[in-house]
């Protein structure tokens, strides 16, 4: 999307350049203390409670009707493809999904769509708000809509319904263990325990999927 098109879906920004401003004034008393390892801290926590207020309301959803429309569009210079999509909770690309599915055209495209975990469940734009979980639960198994919290379990799903080999699930896995290592390193203020339990719940599934082809397990987080 250019800024246009986001600007036209939200319609005004007041709250979000309120938030901003916020956010600056929060960055500039931090600098006064010249700690860049608490300025980068400080930082990460503000960006995180901003994402979070900023994702929570409706207000996404002419953003995601764009996307599908977008994907239609797009979609029709190559018709000899599929195509599996890649979103999250947080900025209405459940909903964007959802859509997809009931399109007449976007559904013969759409393979598999992939939803990441990033706010918490009930809070998310969805086009089945009216729907009870059980229905809604249907509607996503039956349009092959899968959730996963680490991209290590999408790349479980993936594997199962056999869009990657098991060599992509192993340097998937090698690589997110990896890059959680990273953060670990470098920003050790920050509280990082839900995530480390999320990949390494994950990593002890695709150990499992490992195990079955014949392959080296990947270690996981040992300690945090």
């Amino acid at each position: 999307l250019d800024l246009y098109d986001v600007v036209t879906a939200l319609g005004s920004t007041l709250a979000k350049r309120t938030s901003r401003k916020k956010l600056r004034r929060d960055r500039d008393a931090v600098e006064e203390d010249d700690d860049e390892e608490n300025l980068r801290d400080a930082l990460i926590t503000k960006m995180s409670t901003f994402g979070t207020r900023q994702t929570t309301n409706d207000n996404w959803i002419p953003v995601a009707e764009t996307k599908v429309d977008r994907f239609e569009k797009y979609s029709r210079l190559y018709p000899e493809y599929g195509f599996v999509f890649f979103g999250d909770n947080g900025q209405g690309d459940l909903y964007s999904a959802e859509r997809m599915c009931v399109s007449k055209y976007a559904s013969k495209r759409m393979h598999k769509s992939f939803i990441h975990r990033v706010m918490p469940k009930g809070s998310e734009s969805t086009l089945l708000s009216s729907l009870k979980k059980s229905e809604r639960n249907a509607f996503w198994k039956e349009n092959n809509i899968v959730f996963f919290d680490t991209y290590i379990g999408a790349a479980i799903e993936a594997l199962e319904s056999k869009l990657i080999p098991v060599r992509g699930l192993y340097r998937v896995a090698k690589r997110g263990v990896e890059e959680m290592e990273t953060l670990l390193e470098d920003y050790p203020a920050f509280n990082f325990e839900e995530a480390v339990k999320h990949l390494n719940k994950d990593i002890d599934r695709a150990n499992e999927k490992l195990a079955e082809h014949g392959m080296d397990p990947v270690d996981g987080i040992l300690a945090y």
